[in-house]
């Protein structure tokens, strides 16, 4: 059969021409017409191509009928114009250019070109410029301070607890809160590896004492020490002291053999401390570099911006290493913290700014929820980071021959309960002694009803279960250090949430549910921890009569769960809420589009 080429139609063999459009069969010449086969490709006849390309004149290469030159060597295809009387020689034409260039015709004179008019200045551009250059400035000037601060105080460590021994100073150690920088942390805990005697560091730290004294120092402890010191010079030989004792760490003396040994919770706390030190200067220094790199960049034209996600980790860096080292050394924030959160909520406001002025940044209605939020689960958190460094359990105790005793206890108190066993095995008469036990602490406290750290630690939880029952002390132990390390956790959790939330704020998208999950659990089961652990304490006292003895959790806590709780169905309300508004009408999205394209 053969198919018509024109429609398609299926003919007979012998067929010349189509039976439905009358066209012919055979493949004709396109110039004389002749009959010629279908994989014939020149004219038996005429010689012409039938598949429509062309072979050059000058070299033979094959080329597209459609080409006026040839692809290889440039000659003509199809012959150019030429004047009259002049014959066409397309062998001497090398290309295109230069045959057109030999046989155009002189150009007309043309009148001398007028002057460009001036362009005018830019201001807008140049504003924006500035604009840019100004903000990758001030972020680099935050960014620098912000890494040179990471280097100094973040905590205020009291002295009261830490022995150095009788050196003659005449200075009260109560007096004294030693500034504690995270190189300090980071020191402090590779001093446990190899620590030194409370002897040696006594000494070490005479020797240290005395070769950093200047001449007007030692005029001041010779009177101190003499009898003829006036108030002044009392509160001179503090400052040195505490100068002296911050300069040389006050962290060694954390770190001694001695207290390595009796209370090995400490340990824990200070390596804790240390990763959370790391972890802060490396994102202070990685915020640095980029925010250089962002400034060399924009002094180039580039457009690029200082790493905003980088500045919201290490402000949550910051900020959880603040909580823990509180609720490790119960102490104070420091300078170096304080100073280095106020630049930190400065630059992520100052590039939150830029983006929202640039048009980058736009804020629309129907995502209000998502910003709110994102902002009450901010503040939430925050509140909840806060109390985690506040007690955890309450503890009262009635003495018959005493004032009554009232006192709160955080993690690391409760985290004792492991040191408790080293006191027990230096003092196994401990176990079922505490009427005598409680005389004597009572005894040497007295009965003002004021009490300092020391008559907390020995009145504390973790003290009592070693009092009463001896197959619960191992128990109390455990749960006292992994009360620990939740809170710990509970703290990292919170710090990344915080982080979360607002790059939430700064980035148009949604807050992750993950971490309210993980908050929520986290602090639920710390609850039931901080339950179980006061429970037992309060079993294991209840069966002596001349004091009642009782832990109970900490309003605190419970504040903490209830807010943990309210932000976590919160978040899930307005992610219901957003999901409505999530699709807006037609003219909605229109005027989105065009506000978008305006900015």
């Amino acid at each position: 059969m053969k198919s018509c080429r024109f429609c398609g139609h299926e003919n007979k063999d012998t067929a010349k021409f189509c039976v439905k459009c009358g066209k012919s069969l055979e493949k004709h010449c396109p110039k004389c017409n002749a009959e010629v086969g279908e994989e014939e490709i020149y004219c038996s006849q005429c010689g012409t191509r039938l598949d429509g390309k062309v072979n050059c004149p000058k070299c033979n290469a094959e080329n597209d009928g459609t080409a006026a030159f040839c692809a290889i060597c440039g000659a003509p295809l199809k012959p150019l114009p030429v004047e009259k009387g002049r014959a066409p020689n397309p062998y001497s034409v090398r290309a295109q250019g230069v045959y057109a260039r030999s046989n155009a015709p002189a150009p007309a004179e043309k009148e001398p070109p007028k002057a460009a008019p001036k362009k005018k200045r830019d201001y807008k551009g140049l504003l924006s410029r500035a604009l840019d250059i100004g903000r990758a400035a001030l972020i680099l000037v935050f960014s620098l301070v912000m890494f040179i601060m990471s280097f100094m105080s973040v905590s205020k460590v009291s002295t009261e607890d830490m022995n150095l021994g009788d050196m003659g100073t005449g200075v009260t150690m109560e007096l004294i809160e030693a500034n504690v920088s995270t190189v300090d942390f980071v020191e402090g805990a590779f001093y446990r590896i190899d620590p030194m005697t409370e002897e040696a560091l006594v000494k070490d730290f005479a020797l240290y004492f005395k070769d950093h004294l200047s001449q007007q120092d030692l005029t001041v402890f010779d009177r101190l020490t003499s009898g003829e010191a006036s108030a002044s010079d009392a509160m001179r030989a503090i400052e040195i002291f505490e100068r002296i004792l911050e300069d040389y760490n006050v962290l060694k003396v954390i770190s001694s053999k001695t207290v390595a040994e009796n209370t090995p919770s400490a340990t824990m706390e200070l390596w804790f401390c240390a990763a959370f030190s790391l972890l802060y200067i490396g994102l202070s220094f990685a915020f640095f570099i980029t925010a250089l790199v962002d400034f060399v960049n924009t002094l180039r034209g580039k457009k690029s911006k200082a790493n905003l996600p980088l500045c919201i980790l290490n402000l949550a860096a910051a900020v959880g290493l603040s909580a823990f080292s509180y609720i490790s050394l119960e102490g104070s924030l420091g300078f170096g913290v304080i100073t280095f959160l106020v630049f930190a909520v400065l630059s992520v406001a100052v590039e939150t700014g830029y983006r929202i002025f640039s048009g980058e940044l736009r804020f629309f209605k129907q995502k209000l929820p998502r910003y709110i939020s994102a902002a009450v689960g901010t503040v939430l958190a925050v509140l909840v980071l806060c109390f985690m460094g506040s007690s955890l359990l309450n503890v009262t105790c009635s003495y018959e021959e005493a004032a009554n005793f009232h006192a709160g206890y955080g993690a690391s108190m409760l985290a004792s309960a492991w040191d408790s066993l080293k006191l027990l095995d230096l003092n196994p008469e401990l176990i079922g002694s505490a009427e005598s036990y409680f005389d004597s602490v009572f005894a040497g406290a007295g009965t003002s009803g004021v009490y300092g750290d020391e008559i907390i630690f020995q009145l504390s939880p973790s003290m009592m279960g070693i009092l009463g029952q001896a197959e619960i002390e191992n128990l109390l132990a455990a749960l006292g250090i992994l009360i620990y390390l939740l809170v710990g956790a509970v703290v990292v959790t919170l710090a990344l949430s915080v982080s979360d939330r607002i790059k939430a704020l700064t980035s148009d998208r949604e807050a992750k549910l993950v971490y309210g999950i993980l908050e929520t659990v986290f602090i639920v089961v710390l609850l039931g921890l901080v339950i179980v652990y006061s429970s037992l304490v309060t079993y294991t006292l209840e069966g002596f009569p001349k004091f009642q003895y009782t832990a109970g959790v900490s309003g605190l806590l419970i504040a903490s769960v209830v807010l943990v709780a309210t932000e976590f169905i919160q978040r899930l309300v307005f992610r219901f809420l957003e999901k409505k508004k999530s699709s807006p009408s037609a003219p909605e999205k229109i005027s989105e589009e065009k506000e978008s394209r305006e900015v």
